[in-house]
């Protein structure tokens, strides 16, 4: 999170509970290796509403793991968001997509599949959640046509993103590299001074699309029993409380 005289912007907000199902046919096949067990799509948007945001300038989706941008989506659904900064992602531009046919020019003998995850899955909803809600996408940071948007300023900030260059073929086409970390965008940020307050994060509950959390003083969201003003609640382990009876560890 980002913030200089009342602007805000994210880089990445993390993992959600989000994943491909990998059901017959469907685009998106389920990989061994893809995270089922955790997310914090929850206390990212918990904390940014304790911070007063209102809406973001920009998100920097720096790559497409979910651990970085999984939550993207379900941010820009939460908040109003202006630009939206992301290198394009195909699994084609992963040497782990071409395995299969030995005449493909890209052919890569070590290719494993797994290795993309859900990759693909995490890209895509965060692009459309942006063109659901009107967000300015911009991408290909490396065509000189775009050069104008590597660097900008809100409020006493400079940004500039950097390892945005991409090895392209002689049409213009992405060539695949080893690992889609080598395309991670890098920010970086000068600041001019701080002239706001430093805000502090307090345990209170909190009402996300429905459902009860409750958030610790480090703002995380209590999962399992919890002790909150002189009762006992149950939280299951994405943070939702539980009413009712209940089976928990067999019993």
């Amino acid at each position: 999170m980002l913030e200089s005289n009342g602007h805000f912007g994210m880089v990445d907000s993390g993992e959600d509970w989000d994943y491909p199902s990998g059901s017959t046919g469907s685009k998106y096949p389920y990989r061994y290796g893809i995270t089922t067990n955790e997310g914090y799509e929850q206390q990212v948007v918990h904390y940014l509403k304790q911070l007063g945001v209102e809406k973001l300038d920009f998100y920097i989706a720096t790559h497409a793991h979910s651990d970085h941008i999984g939550s993207g989506d379900e941010i820009i659904e939460h908040f109003p968001v202006d630009s939206l900064y992301i290198a394009e992602y195909d699994d084609s531009y992963q040497l782990a997509a071409h395995g299969k046919d030995v005449t493909d020019p890209y052919y890569y003998e070590d290719a494993d599949e797994d290795t993309l995850w859900d990759n693909q899955y995490v890209y895509d909803r965060i692009i459309q959640a942006a063109q659901d809600r009107h967000v300015e996408i911009i991408t290909d940071l490396d065509l000189e046509e775009n050069a104008v948007y590597r660097r900008f300023r809100i409020g006493n900030m400079n940004i500039s993103i950097m390892n945005y260059e991409r090895k392209r073929d002689a049409d213009g086409n992405i060539i695949p590299v080893t690992n889609e970390n080598d395309n991670s965008l890098v920010v970086r940020v000068n600041a001019y001074g701080i002239a706001t307050e430093y805000v502090k994060t307090e345990s209170e509950w909190g009402l996300l699309d429905g459902t009860y959390y409750y958030f610790d003083s480090n703002g995380r969201v209590t999962t399992g029993w919890g002790y909150i003003g002189n009762a006992w609640y149950y939280f299951d382990e994405k943070g939702e409380i539980q009413r009712g009876w209940q089976k928990i560890g067999g019993s």
